[in-house]
């Protein structure tokens, strides 16, 4: 049984990574030393695997959203997760905040797939955050499973984009509908 620091080595697992650059052309990962992990570039790993239990950022944490408000960076990302009464893995947004960018504080799940158009498949998921400010208040558009209401086979597997607002950044208020269907 490996652990996750080996499972991200050997490349099975996947964590969040800080790369800088000067003038935004090559960029280069913060070394191990300054990485809360030790490991060259990266800021943030999934959770190590439990034995049972309902699981979040377990195996993988990807698609990494930042906006930097009022001085504190704010990361919204993909989380692999598992339901343990239903038997299944699912895909969710997770939330964590930092005051540097490099050592992050996890606020778990924040945003889960539960309307119908989401959990319209039995591997259910959303994921992929691109979070903005706008009128005082957060909003966010993420993608999800949005199978089309049709018999046509090649359409079992369409992608919907979401939209939610929230006031914290935690709580967030979905459209009852995907914003857009592919």
């Amino acid at each position: 049984k490996l652990t996750i620091d080996e499972l991200l080595k050997i490349g099975m697992g996947y964590g969040i990574g800080l790369a800088l650059s000067a003038a935004g052309k090559k960029f280069t990962r913060i070394p191990a030393s300054e990485s809360p992990y030790s490991m060259e570039g990266l800021v943030l790993k999934p959770n190590t695997p439990q034995e049972k239990g309902n699981q979040w950022d377990i195996i993988h944490v990807s698609d990494p959203h930042v906006l930097v408000k009022d001085g504190k960076y704010h990361l919204w990302y993909t989380s692999f997760s598992w339901n343990e009464k239903a038997n299944q893995s699912y895909l969710a947004i997770s939330y964590a905040t930092s005051d540097d960018g490099i050592h992050w504080t996890k606020h778990g799940h924040v945003l889960k797939p539960d309307l119908p158009w989401e959990t319209a498949r039995k591997e259910a998921h959303l994921g992929r955050p691109y979070v903005f400010w706008r009128n005082g208040r957060f909003a966010i558009f993420y993608d999800a499973v949005a199978p089309l209401q049709d018999s046509n086979p090649a359409h079992e597997n369409a992608m919907g984009i979401g939209f939610a607002t929230s006031s914290d950044g935690k709580t967030w208020t979905k459209a009852g509908e995907p914003v857009f269907v592919k």
